[in-house]
């Protein structure tokens, strides 16, 4: 099963961002919870996590623009 990972909803007036950093690979291994991505949404920086434990499949790249809300990943369980 494939779960969504998603750029958290943190702010009413900036909708934009852009994804900073992957702490892990794709097709790395990651555990529920862990810090797995940085992102930039305004001013605030977001430390997103992973919503399960699973395979890491990346689809949104470093540098990359994103909005809040977004599947910028998923999670193979």
């Amino acid at each position: 099963m494939k779960v969504e990972i998603k750029v958290p909803n943190v702010s009413l007036e900036e909708q934009n961002g852009t994804l900073m950093h992957w702490f892990k690979n794709d097709g790395d291994q990651v555990k529920e919870k862990e810090e797995i991505a940085d992102a930039m949404i305004g001013k605030l920086t977001v430390t997103i996590e992973s919503p399960a434990s699973g395979k890491l499949n990346i689809i949104v790249k470093e540098n990359e623009e994103i909005k809040q809300g977004q599947v910028i990943g998923t999670v193979e369980t």
